[in-house]
């Protein structure tokens, strides 16, 4: 059984272009960003930006959570 994005369609190992990974980006970020608007999303990027910059923290990815998992 294949593995399912977040819209429920199987994901195969097929490679896509560069329009159609923009598009799965921006669509992700929507549902992450939910109800909130842009300019509030934006407001929050920012921030986790700056606290980066300001305290040499590395944010955690959702990359390395998954990396993590398959690695355990």
């Amino acid at each position: 059984m294949d593995p399912v994005t977040p819209y429920g369609n199987s994901v195969n190992q097929d490679k896509i272009t560069l329009g159609q990974l923009e598009s799965f980006l921006l669509k992700s970020a929507d549902i992450l960003r939910g109800k909130t608007n842009a300019s509030e999303f934006k407001e929050c990027i920012f921030g986790m930006l700056m606290k980066e910059l300001l305290t040499g923290e590395k944010p955690l990815l959702v990359s390395d959570v998954v990396e993590d998992a398959i690695h355990a």
